[in-house]
């Protein structure tokens, strides 16, 4: 976990962001906010010039994976997915040329298999004090509304993105069956 924490630190802090993509698979997401907030089933891409972090579902293994390397596109494989034009949104345009100041990990998801450390929570905050929020959650939302009325961390639940708009989330407990 702290391997993974130290390896992106090393990639994202102080470095002016380049281009950020937003993706998702199928037609339809959840615009929580107008200009701030996303539920995606998808991915992002946070560029840095040539080196990029992708956090996006990953097809292989039917959960949310990152990558400090090629962008979405490995974990997207062959998914019906189409970039959302990230940029084209005020607040999201304002983090161009902005170098992260500061990083906090929220969350860590562990893939069994490789014993790999995925965070499901990260809260980005650049050298012009905007924030940007993504996390991997799953997410009861009113129907009319459409406000998050909960959010647990959940490496197969949704890609949750917000610009200056922090969202609460929790850690999903779960009471298992204890036998008698």
């Amino acid at each position: 976990m702290q391997e993974t924490q130290q390896k992106l630190e090393t990639l994202l802090l102080n470095k002016p962001l380049t281009h950020i993509e937003f993706y998702n698979v199928g037609e339809k997401y959840f615009e929580l906010k107008p200009e701030h907030s996303w539920l995606f089933n998808g991915g992002v891409e946070l560029h840095f010039g040539e080196e990029v972090f992708a956090l996006a579902w990953d097809m292989g293994n039917d959960s949310f994976d990152y990558t400090v390397a090629d962008g979405v596109k490995p974990l997207l494989k062959d998914a019906d997915y189409q970039a959302v034009e990230a940029t084209s949104i005020s607040n999201v345009s304002q983090l161009i040329g902005k170098s992260i100041q500061n990083i906090e990990f929220d969350e860590n998801g562990e893939l069994k298999e490789e014993k790999v450390y995925v965070p499901m929570g990260l809260k980005i905050t650049f050298s012009n004090d905007s924030t940007l929020q993504i996390a991997t959650v799953e997410a009861l939302i009113h129907p009319e509304t459409l406000d998050v009325v909960e959010a647990y961390y959940n490496l197969i639940g949704q890609l949750l993105i917000s610009v200056n708009n922090e969202f609460k989330i929790e850690r999903q407990d779960i009471d298992f069956p204890t036998e008698h």
